[in-house]
């Protein structure tokens, strides 16, 4: 009989492993648009940079913004692969809602956001977006920055949370050479959302100013609200911490090498000091449960990890390939990613999913562990 029961167990451990759905399967089975008349789809089977970029332009511009991406084309030109991997963080964000729906909406509630979609868009499309700017420092000129700044400091101070606020933004900004895609996005997004609401304004005179319906679109003041809260989420994402207490852990050398360097920088501002924590300083999931999601989705996406293997090694892996091998799934407070292995390629996938997931550990409440089954390679992400 013990014999019969561990066999059972092996077998129902095995089927667990199997039963995940590859991220092209989620994708596909997944409503993405929130706009109705949105003509824009995309083909996971080829999920092409481009074919990204041109969904991330006709989001926009379904949703009367297209003013907001001017040099969507000119940016994803130039890094294509930060197009694929921004719609699939976008689609692995909608999956993790069906999971966290309820305290997500009670974070959206108290900036009076009614629906995730809406705003989970404006936000993970255009999260990197910035990358262009920083990649190309000459055509951040002080006007630039200046605006940069006028919208940072303009952002309600209630969305920036116990951890943030904008001179810790700027000191930051100023830390990372002006080169920093995370505040130059929230600022860009949150200046051209608001130029664009103002335009709509403008060219309804005769509507209250307030709330009115225009190109069988809702256009509304209360929205500025909503722009801010994206904006700082863009912002907050890519503030790197240090951990004065990870040289006793477990991670990878390079990680403590980083660290360590990050804290001798970080300790010469007073306004950097304060991106010093602890273990208990961690940033968990019911402080901030849509800036958790994005910075661990951003964090193990695996496009975006996939392509760097793939141009590091000269293998040919594709996008769709990436989708096909990839299965990801939440699970209470839990993220498991499977990736079945069939070449050596898919290895060096899982390994290096697991080492981004890993050195979440140090600023993030996570525990990061990975097993193997069969030929099943798994990274757990629990919090």
């Amino acid at each position: 009989m013990v014999g019969i029961s561990i066999i059972c167990i092996t077998l129902y451990a095995i089927k667990l492993f199997m039963i995940m759905k590859t991220l092209k399967t989620s994708f596909n089975t997944q409503k993405y648009c929130y706009y109705r008349d949105m003509a824009a789809s995309i083909n996971f089977d080829s999920f092409s940079d481009e074919e990204c970029c041109n969904f991330i332009r006709d989001y926009f511009q379904a949703g009367g913004k297209g003013s907001v991406i001017e040099e969507i084309k000119k940016a994803f030109k130039e890094y294509p692969e930060r197009a694929s991997h921004s719609v699939s963080a976008y689609m692995i964000g909608l999956l993790a809602y069906q999971t966290y729906e309820a305290h997500i909406d009670v974070q959206l509630a108290g900036v009076n956001i009614s629906e995730f979609s809406h705003i989970w868009f404006l936000i993970c499309l255009y999260h990197d977006y910035g990358y262009f700017y920083e990649k190309s420092p000459s055509l951040i000129k002080t006007k630039m920055y200046n605006e940069i700044f006028s919208n940072v400091n303009n952002i309600d101070s209630k969305h920036w949370g116990k951890r943030y606020d904008s001179d810790l933004i700027e000191a930051y900004f100023q830390y990372r050479n002006k080169q920093e895609h995370g505040t130059i996005a929230g600022a860009l997004l949150r200046k051209r959302l608001n130029k664009n609401l103002n335009d709509a304004i403008s060219q309804n005179q005769n509507c209250d100013s307030n709330d009115f319906i225009w190109r069988n679109l809702h256009w509304s003041e209360n929205h500025r609200e909503w722009y801010d809260f994206a904006a700082s989420l863009i912002i907050k994402h890519n503030i790197w911490f240090a951990n004065s207490e990870v040289d006793n852990s477990d991670q990878d050398d390079d990680c403590k090498r980083e660290n360590k360097r990050s804290i001798v920088n970080y300790e010469s501002d007073p306004q950097l000091k304060r991106l010093i924590i602890d273990n208990n300083g961690r940033m968990t999931f019911n402080e901030n449960p849509l800036l958790f999601i994005l910075c661990m989705i951003d964090t193990i996406e695996p496009e975006k990890i996939g392509q760097k293997i793939s141009l590091q090694t000269s293998c040919g892996v594709t996008n769709p390939m990436i989708l096909d091998i990839v299965s990801l799934q939440f699970i209470d407070n839990k993220l498991i990613i499977d990736i079945e292995e069939r070449c050596s390629y898919h290895k060096k996938l899982h390994e290096e999913i697991f080492i981004n997931a890993k050195r979440m550990e140090t600023w993030m409440q996570v525990k990061v562990s990975k097993m193997k089954q069969a030929n099943i390679l798994r990274t757990a992400i629990q919090w």
